[in-house]
């Protein structure tokens, strides 16, 4: 999360782009909340954003770094429950977001079954107000990759498209060499 790999001060003045006045704001699968952090930093004073994470390490960190700035949940958006709170909920590299390369363009899902990105859906729309948008990030595909890390680690990433839909499924580690 920390490698270079996200341009957090981009993503942060785009989001506020597309956000302008509207100032309830969730972001989904805050992370260690770099992307709020930078938000936070470069947007107005009175915005108040919430993140949810089902990673209590992630949020840790989170926490770490955002102190009582923002709201902090530990939610999984496939059992979500928050109240119809929000103007804007966003997704940067979380659970979904947008893959371009050359022409092609495709909404990809950080889950798996269809039936749980259905679910996911459902209970994000119940979260955000009447009129909401949903903001997710435009990125390259992912690349197979294998590099090494600071601090000893290791990063492998393989790619695996599926033949039913033609999207990509990712998964990635990183190891102690």
């Amino acid at each position: 999360m920390t490698s270079g790999y996200y341009d957090y001060d981009a993503y942060a003045h785009a989001l506020l782009t597309r956000v302008g006045t509207r100032r309830d704001v969730l972001e989904l699968e805050v992370g260690t909340g770099l992307i709020a952090d930078r938000l936070l930093a470069l947007g107005p004073r009175d915005l108040r954003l919430t993140g949810i994470d089902h990673t209590d390490s992630m949020l840790a960190q989170a926490r770490g770094r955002l102190g009582d700035r923002v709201t902090l949940r530990r939610q999984d958006i496939l059992d979500m429950a928050l109240p119809s709170a929000f103007d804007v909920a966003y997704s940067i590299g979380g659970v979904w977001y947008i893959v371009e390369d050359g022409e092609q363009s495709w909404l990809s899902s950080h889950l798996m079954e269809e039936k749980d990105n259905e679910t996911a859906l459902a209970n994000l729309a119940a979260a955000v107000r009447p009129g909401g948008t949903l903001l997710l990030s435009v990125q390259g595909p992912h690349r197979r990759a294998d590099r090494p890390l600071p601090g000893g680690l290791h990063y492998t990433q393989h790619v695996q498209w599926t033949r039913r839909a033609s999207t990509p499924r990712t998964t990635s580690s990183r190891t102690r060499e």
